[in-house]
């Protein structure tokens, strides 16, 4: 798989505001993250899943850069995608702190959305 557009963050609100710009117009995202070996700090994955689910997108692929680096890529969520109990979780969680947009709250399952 091709990578066509990729951006390297620093900051959670960084990848928020990409997706509050973008969530509906962009089909993918690739973020580019440091290895933890190789000293360097980016927003890690943990951060970045947070802020996609929010908006109803999820991450997918990862594939190696180089020796320091990897790419994972992003995408809106298909209807019929399977929940992890790990991001049912953070949904919950999301959604409780008040995070959830209305595009990411239209993409939980119906067992989440009561």
């Amino acid at each position: 798989m091709d990578i066509f557009f990729m951006l390297t963050l620093n900051h959670p609100e960084e990848f928020r505001q990409w997706l509050d710009d973008n969530h509906q117009t962009e089909s993918e995202i690739w973020l580019a993250f440091f290895k933890k070996d190789s000293g360097k700090q980016t927003l890690s994955i943990a951060q970045a899943v947070e802020e996609a689910l929010c908006y109803g997108w999820i991450q997918s692929r990862l594939k190696p850069l180089d020796t320091e680096r990897f790419a994972v890529r992003f995408s809106p969520r298909r209807e019929s995608s399977h929940w992890s109990p790990a991001n049912v979780k953070r949904a919950r969680r999301l959604i409780e702190q008040g995070r959830m947009t209305e595009a990411g709250l239209a993409t939980l399952p119906g067992f989440l959305k009561n």
